[in-house]
């Protein structure tokens, strides 16, 4: 593979003379914990340790997965990748280290040589390809570090990486997840192809990889009552929301029909069923969208299962349904569902003196980043989404006393984590975009920053 010559990447300039606010000092303090676990590999690298779930232990979820304590991984949401977007998030707050940067710079280029080496000697990484945990995913975390630092290098990096895991999906289709959800299988991958970054001679790669998936996700679609859903994996079952249920995987098929001609009719046609099947068991009167996992379904109110993840999914597809000449109709929807997604998740918010989970996954961040997200999406409004997400992010900034909040987080039943999906480094990141939006992507977006599809990133 040719590589393009790399870009000489302008740093972004960092908020050191912003006025403070009680986001960017919580902020610093959960990122100074961050630094402060960090260790020295084998490799003289950065590294973090923390309670996990082991996904060798139950690939398909068809049995209950097993707690490791151990090294973290280099993924986006699980390890190393993403807690290098939080540092990096973190730096440019006012009064931070200035050595935060280059941790970041560090951490972000650690994460890519384990999967660039893999996928170099024809081997499936040990992390997977997809999203959340795998090389896609390192290649767009460590682009966005890149881009933030000026860093020509970590960005030819990322772009290597990028290209060698979506030729990798091509040309190795048997090593596909066998279902459909964001979070671990084939819409993840998806996700993870739409924003890898690639050099240009990848590019015709990444249109037959989303042709590919999309047609790999089609064929596992189920009838419902109402539009088509997909059994989450592991189960029979349905299920609603971002990560396992019809919300992300009809985000994944929406942005790829903005984004490859081929796939666009299609794809357009089964996000559009996707939501049809999800919306039809949205029942306001019993708060919300049900957690269908339960014996008896209550309102799912987390980003993984529930409405905050709706919400999410939402505020990314309107923006791309309403720049299509077909997608009126679909991006009203959208707003109706966010709308539903708000109301609903107003019902998560701590009682009381009781600690309470401030994970992204299935805490109170993912409800904050729900606002924040729909602040990118939609310009106009943007303050009053910020100020929602900041009137909810004061439960994690004054809870306990900085430094020592009382929140919880973790994998539930295991302990504390710092990676960005259950861990301080995701809180540490959400608070600091209540700070300032601009300082980092949303780590409950799976493209981590706007999406332009490939088309303007082949033109940037």
């Amino acid at each position: 593979m040719t590589s393009a010559p790399a870009p000489v990447l302008p740093a972004v300039p960092p908020f050191v003379d912003g006025p403070d606010t009680e986001f960017a000092r919580t902020a610093r303090a959960l990122a100074a914990r961050l630094v402060s676990l960090a260790r020295v590999d084998g490799l003289g690298e950065p590294s973090w340790t923390g309670d996990d779930i082991d996904p060798r232990s139950a690939p398909d979820l068809s049995t209950p997965p097993m707690l490791v304590h151990g090294p973290l991984d280099d993924g986006l949401l699980t390890g190393r990748a993403g807690i290098a977007v939080a540092l990096s998030a973190a730096s440019r707050l006012p009064g931070a280290p200035p050595e935060w940067g280059g941790l970041a710079v560090r951490t972000a280029a650690a994460a890519l040589r384990g999967p660039a080496a893999d996928l170099s000697s024809h081997v499936h990484p040990g992390s997977g390809i997809g999203w959340e945990s795998g090389a896609l995913g390192i290649a767009r975390a460590a682009a966005v570090v890149a881009e933030a630092h000026g860093d020509p290098a970590l960005a030819g990096s990322s772009r290597r990486l990028g290209g060698l895991a979506v030729r990798r999906v091509v040309d190795r289709p048997d090593e596909l997840p066998r279902f459909a959800d964001l979070m671990g299988g084939l819409a993840g991958v998806l996700a993870g192809v739409l924003s890898a970054p690639l050099d240009r001679p990848d590019e015709s790669a990444r249109a037959d990889a989303v042709t590919l998936l999309v047609d790999r996700i089609a064929a596992l679609a189920l009838d419902g009552p109402i539009g088509r859903r997909w059994p989450m994996a592991g189960s029979d079952q349905s299920v609603v929301g971002l990560a396992h249920g019809g919300s992300g995987i009809a985000l994944a098929l929406t942005a790829a029909a903005a984004s490859v001609p081929s796939a666009s009719t299609y794809a357009a046609g089964l996000a559009s069923e996707a939501m049809l099947w999800e919306e039809s068991l949205h029942d306001a009167g019993a708060g919300g969208w049900p957690d269908l996992r339960l014996a008896e379904p209550v309102p799912g109110l987390a980003w993984c299962h529930g409405a905050p993840g709706v919400g999410v999914s939402a505020a990314l597809r309107e923006p791309l349904l309403s720049a299509t000449d077909r997608g009126s109709r679909e991006a009203a929807a959208a707003q109706v569902a966010f709308g539903r997604a708000r109301a609903a998740s107003a019902a998560h918010r701590p009682t009381g003196l009781q600690p309470f989970d401030g994970s992204i996954c299935h805490g109170l961040a993912g409800v904050v980043e729900m606002h924040l997200v729909a602040a990118d999406a939609w310009p106009a409004a943007a303050a009053e989404h910020v100020a929602s997400a900041r009137a909810l992010a004061t439960q994690l900034t004054r809870a306990g006393r900085p430094g020592h909040p009382t929140w919880l987080c973790g994998i539930r039943s295991g302990g504390r984590s710092p990676n960005l999906l259950v861990g301080i480094g995701g809180v540490a990141l959400t608070l600091a975009r209540c700070h300032d939006l601009s300082v980092g992507p949303s780590a409950a977006d799976p493209f981590l920053g706007p999406f332009t599809g490939p088309a303007a990133q082949r033109e940037a």
